[in-house]
């Protein structure tokens, strides 16, 4: 954690955040803003989407072992029958 004070010089806060990885920017002795890395960034992004993706898997396999779906031949022609495609 690093007070608001010390964002004022740019250049070694930038350095400190990607030494770092995450700085938390305190303003009054409480929490005020997170920083990450462009690298911790992207890694925490990754993980956010296959977090995403999974759940949606796990979504689509609790729908399929409740029966609740339609099999692709039976749900492909009322798209093109309904746009008239």
């Amino acid at each position: 954690m690093v007070p608001m004070r010390d964002m004022k010089n740019a250049a070694a806060f930038t350095l400190l955040v990607e030494r770092e990885r995450s700085v938390t920017a305190t303003c009054c002795g409480y929490e005020a803003f997170s920083y990450l890395s462009s690298e911790e960034w992207a890694v925490r992004s990754d993980e956010l989407a296959k977090a995403k993706l999974f759940s949606c898997f796990l979504l689509t396999e609790q729908e399929v072992e409740r029966g609740e779906y339609i099999d692709f031949d039976e749900f492909a022609p009322r798209p093109k029958a309904e746009y008239c495609l």
